[in-house]
């Protein structure tokens, strides 16, 4: 936009030239000369920009991009990048250099001679590009701004469990040296045992799949034990398997009914629910102690537990949870390792390291990692999402900004003379300065109008990654017109100052 302005504003220095005999195709030539060095020069320092910022995407949120795909600026992303920006920057040179061609030189000198000012077509151009970027930046701002809201919603939702100060890990079992469930069982309670002694451990336990990680391991499971053949009820459930005092460590609550540290395994087969089954299933509320179908066995529903999202944005699906010493033998199944504790995680999980190793030295302590870690890890593509959007509209200020005072500082410039003449006149400080100021803020107006038109039709697409946002937010949308609008009063506030220094006998004896 700065470009094209340039070039319409030297359409009186081309006039002088071809007054002093240069021909067209030589003024059009030198024209465009310049429009493809600024290109050059300005597409280099973007491809260097660009290529600092896919590493910063890299560090941003390496989570969120897929693991098949890693951005990269090769060579042809060079090329293309490149030759784009020179194609555009040199097309709007030539529109500038086609209209000269079209201008008789004592035209060109008698609209912007020594007794007139800047044409009126021409500053009308101008302020048109500043409107047309004022409203492509608002548009990105309130795609920002929704994005934003949304991911603070994210953070907001009740997940059903808390993951400060929890550790998880893993450790896998050989089938050659753990061949039943017996072993393996007495392993997890073992291992639990000794880690529950370490001072600021709170809870220890085990489970086949963490929150938040994505529907996993569905059993058909109905309530209609007396006729399995004609149930109607017979519904996929995400089964969870436990060791140890879940629960306690996921700080997950028991609405009604037993904890499994008071109930008898081996006795019983007993299976705890969460609240979303029990109360479809059983909407008279006799859930307790009600037999429930699964994987060839009847359990009775020893308690009712809180709904525990399997996603970042609060699904919930039905969920059991059954005891692992029933279903050791069923399989070798993956455990992972949860530590409630105080203070350092870091500390904690050197000490269940050795612990591992005295116990068992041919075992190893797989991917511990914090369970607020993997929870930021599963929110990684809607905080992505905001991030990158976020910083695409930093930029689109900027670039607003900077282009709003570069064409007031141009205009007022241009403009010296008729500022002189209004100053000589009788105008005043305050006067001058509103003057650019109101330029500045029509200009900022405009652009907000159009940019509100084209958010209100763009927020459609980002629909699908809003949560709990609707696509018109009036906040979001009031607010990000009116920081725009700040923001173009003070691009315009140091050509306003500049104006009002104008001294009117240099501006009238001024070639």
């Amino acid at each position: 936009n700065l470009v094209f302005a340039r070039s319409l504003g030297r359409g009186r220095d081309l006039a002088v030239r071809g007054a002093l005999g240069s021909g067209r195709i030589r003024l059009m030539a030198h024209l465009l000369m310049e429009s493809v060095i600024l290109a050059v020069t300005g597409g280099i320092v973007g491809v260097a920009v660009g290529w600092l910022g896919v590493r910063g995407i890299l560090m941003l949120a390496p989570d969120a991009l897929p693991t098949l795909v890693t951005p990269e600026l090769s060579s042809r992303v060079f090329v293309v990048a490149l030759a784009a920006t020179t194609v555009a920057l040199g097309l709007f040179g030539l529109v500038p250099a086609l209209r000269f061609s079209l201008t008789s030189p004592a035209d060109a000198l008698r609209a912007g001679g020594r007794g007139g000012t800047e044409g009126r077509g021409l500053r009308s151009v101008r302020n048109l590009l500043v409107v047309t970027q004022v409203a492509v930046a608002l548009v990105l701002m309130v795609g920002a701004g929704l994005l934003v809201r949304s991911f603070a919603e994210v953070q907001r939702v009740d997940l059903g469990f808390d993951a400060e100060g929890v550790l998880t890990f893993e450790v896998h079992l050989p089938d050659a040296r753990y061949p039943d469930g017996d072993s393996r069982h007495s392993f997890h309670e073992t291992f639990q045992d000794r880690i529950a002694e370490f001072p600021g451990v709170e809870a220890v336990a085990a489970t086949s799949w963490l929150p938040v990680n994505g529907r996993y391991h569905s059993w058909s499971v109905t309530p209609d034990v007396d006729r399995l053949d004609e149930s109607e009820r017979w519904e996929g459930v995400d089964m969870r398997f436990f060791v140890g005092d879940y629960f306690d460590v996921m700080e997950i609550t028991i609405i009604q009914g037993e904890s499994p540290k008071d109930v008898d395994f081996e006795g019983s087969l007993p299976v705890w629910v969460n609240q979303r089954y029990a109360e479809a299933m059983f909407p008279e509320g006799n859930a307790v102690g009600s037999l429930v179908f699964t994987a060839n066995d009847t359990r009775r529903i020893a308690g009712i537990v809180e709904n525990v999202a399997h996603e970042p944005r609060g699904s919930v699906s039905y969920k059991a949870y059954v005891p692992h010493a029933n279903y050791a033998d069923n399989r070798n199944w993956a455990l992972i390792q949860t530590v409630r504790a105080r203070g350092d995680l870091g500390a904690v999980r050197e000490r269940i390291r050795k612990e591992l190793r005295a116990l068992d030295p041919e075992l190893v302590l797989y991917r511990p990692r914090p369970m607020q870690s993997l929870l930021a890890s599963a929110q990684a593509q809607d905080r992505f999402a905001a991030s990158l959007m976020g910083i695409f509209a930093v930029l689109a200020l900027v670039l607003s900004a900077v282009g709003t005072y570069g064409v007031l500082a141009t205009g007022v410039a241009r403009r010296r003379r008729e500022i002189g003449i209004r100053i000589a006149l009788g105008a005043d400080a305050g006067t001058v300065r509103g003057m650019v100021l109101g330029s500045a803020i029509g200009m900022t107006a405009g652009g907000a109008i159009l940019g509100m038109a084209g958010a209100w039709a763009g927020s459609r697409w980002l629909q699908s990654l809003l949560f709990e946002v609707s696509p018109g937010d009036p906040w979001v949308m009031a607010s990000s017109v009116v920081m725009l609008l700040a923001l173009g009063a003070v691009a315009a506030w140091v050509p306003a100052r500049r104006a009002t220094a104008v001294d009117p006998a240099r501006a009238l004896t001024a070639e």
